[in-house]
């Protein structure tokens, strides 16, 4: 037999409680968990490069209004004298 860890309800071969050993086995162990966690962890990953993207845009656009502006303001210079 394989060695086990001491501390998991299984080590033994019997519990003391009368669920089956199968309800101990942590979500992420399951197949269908693994499914989940891996479903929501791209779910997050997409959700943040969708963030960062949007973010980009958002710099990008400003950006160009401001250098656009900027250009505007050379090609006047009248109007950078005061009054």
């Amino acid at each position: 037999m394989r060695s086990v860890d001491e501390g998991s309800p299984s080590s033994t071969g019997v519990s003391a409680c009368p669920i089956a050993p199968r309800s101990f086995t942590p979500l992420a162990g399951r197949p269908l968990g693994r499914m989940r966690l891996c479903l929501a962890s791209i779910a997050r990953e997409q959700t943040r490069q969708d963030s960062w993207r949007a973010i980009e845009i958002i710099a990008n656009t400003h950006n160009r209004r401001v250098e656009s502006y900027l250009q505007r303001r050379r090609h006047r210079p009248w109007r950078n004298r005061g009054s």
